[in-house]
């Protein structure tokens, strides 16, 4: 399914350039840091990001704005180490989700020499999680679960903002340095106090990102 998702997006892509001059189409991976914020210590993990994306600028000049968007696959998460409450011995737990994204921004270029450009852009994500994994240790043991979504689990929607600044090689190569924010609290927690969750966990995502453009 997500295979198929992927091809009608890129497809679809290749149809509207062949007609619309002020649109740029391209591919995109790279590795991201996922630093979370939470109620319970929450340790950085590193995942991926791959993909298709779409730009859309304004003008010809090297100074435009422009809208992008793009269909991403991205590893998220969070990991707990040494944790003592209630065991004999500490626990590693390391919570891994693999979302379906798509952000929407308007960014701005700047010219920087010979056909180069610094750009800056921000605006909205969303994304939903396709699968996930967590994975506890204990006393050189390890157990896997896969079943983490769910009431007293964690949710699949995801939303927030993203800010993105990088440079723009020869209207080709991309090269991006990003971060988003997760708004919602990733955790179906029942368990409230005084109407608050008592867990929280929100994604927040340190990505460098490649794209090449066709």
């Amino acid at each position: 399914m997500l295979k198929r998702t992927l091809f009608a997006f890129l497809l679809v892509a290749s149809c509207i350039t062949a007609n619309a001059q002020g649109f740029r189409f391209g591919a995109t991976a790279g590795l991201n840091v996922n630093v979370a914020r939470g109620s319970d210590p929450c340790g950085a993990t590193l995942g991926y990001v791959f993909g298709g994306n779409v730009l859309y600028d304004f003008t010809d000049g090297d100074d435009t704005w422009y809208l992008g968007s793009a269909l991403l696959l991205s590893q998220k998460g969070f990991k707990q180490d040494n944790i003592f409450d209630g065991y004999e011995k500490p626990i590693d737990i390391r919570h891994d989700m693999t979302a379906l994204e798509m952000p929407f921004v308007v960014g701005k270029n700047f010219p920087i020499g010979n056909k180069g450009r610094f750009f800056v852009e921000a605006g909205p994500y969303i994304s939903c999680s396709l699968w996930g994994t967590t994975k506890v240790k204990q006393d050189g043991k390890s157990d896997k679960h896969n079943d983490i979504f769910g009431k007293n689990k964690f949710n699949r929607l995801d939303c927030g903002l993203t800010l993105g600044v990088g440079a723009d090689m020869s209207n080709r190569v991309r090269v991006k340095c990003s971060y988003e924010l997760g708004l919602p609290n990733m955790i179906n927690n029942s368990v409230k106090i005084d109407g608050v969750s008592t867990s929280t966990y929100r994604n927040g995502t340190i990505a460098t990102t490649l794209t090449y453009l066709f």
